[in-house]
């Protein structure tokens, strides 16, 4: 008899906040992953932002994995901005409006 134990601490599609950025989570049985949804109030410091590759809530570590379209959406706080290599699918027009925006690093 084999038993099959998942812990799993939010439900798929909720939402929190981490550092003035939103996360939604989207779970599977196996990885526990996030989508950044919104980053548009984020006021980073120097104007320099590293999406972080994990972020944790209330015990649980996800992956960033996407990010969704327009969600930087003119902020104009931002400068530079890394995405870390676990993203794989990056929406459309994250950084339109982000006038100040001179860098982005892969």
């Amino acid at each position: 008899m084999t038993t099959l134990l998942v812990s799993v601490a939010a439900n798929a599609r909720d939402k929190f906040e981490k550092d003035g950025v939103t996360y939604e989570v989207t779970i599977s049985a196996i990885i526990n992953n996030v989508i950044l949804t919104d980053g548009k109030s984020v006021v980073p410091l120097n104007g320099e932002f590293t999406i972080p590759n994990e972020v944790e809530h209330n015990g649980v570590w996800y992956t960033v994995t996407d990010i969704e379209s327009v969600a930087f959406f003119g902020n104009t706080s931002l400068r530079s901005v890394t995405i870390p290599a676990s993203v794989e699918r990056i929406g459309i027009r994250i950084f339109g409006g982000c006038t100040n925006l001179t860098e982005i690093k892969v």
